[in-house]
């Protein structure tokens, strides 16, 4: 199996939007998935792209270097999406040194426009990762 990048921001903004509040076992999940999320943006891409382009995962955390669709460039959004919304959670339950250490300093996906900016014109793959979209000129 493998770590679906684009999948899993997806996936735990579900898992948190259908977590029963009594069953706290979705926030601890929801905090090793950010600790995956913060590990990885280290890794020094061997597909010489942008980490947080990637598609794809090995289980052991490393970057899958053989032959796929990348960059896949709405990885990024889907991941901040569901952070911000556990930062918000967290915050709401008073853990704003957790918010500031986990999610603030270090998911570069909550610093957006350090890729999405800078990527969004760039060549990448479709959502269902058949075409290839040309970069935009406006």
């Amino acid at each position: 199996y493998y770590h679906w990048q684009r999948d899993a921001g997806v996936s735990m903004h579900v898992l948190q939007y259908t977590a029963n509040s009594s069953d706290t076992t979705w926030d601890k999940k929801f905090q090793d998935y950010v600790q995956w999320v913060v590990t990885v943006q280290t890794i020094k891409d061997p597909n010489n792209i942008n980490v947080l382009g990637e598609p794809k995962f090995n289980p052991d955390s490393s970057v899958y270097s053989s032959g796929w669709c990348r960059p896949q460039n709405d990885g990024p959004a889907s991941r901040a999406i569901a952070l911000i919304d556990y930062a918000f959670y967290q915050l709401g339950k008073g853990n704003s040194a957790y918010v500031n250490q986990y999610l603030y300093k270090h998911s570069n996906d909550l610093l957006y426009e350090d890729y999405g900016i800078d990527e969004f014109w760039d060549d990448g793959y479709d959502d269902y990762e058949s075409n290839r979209r040309a970069a935009v000129n406006c």
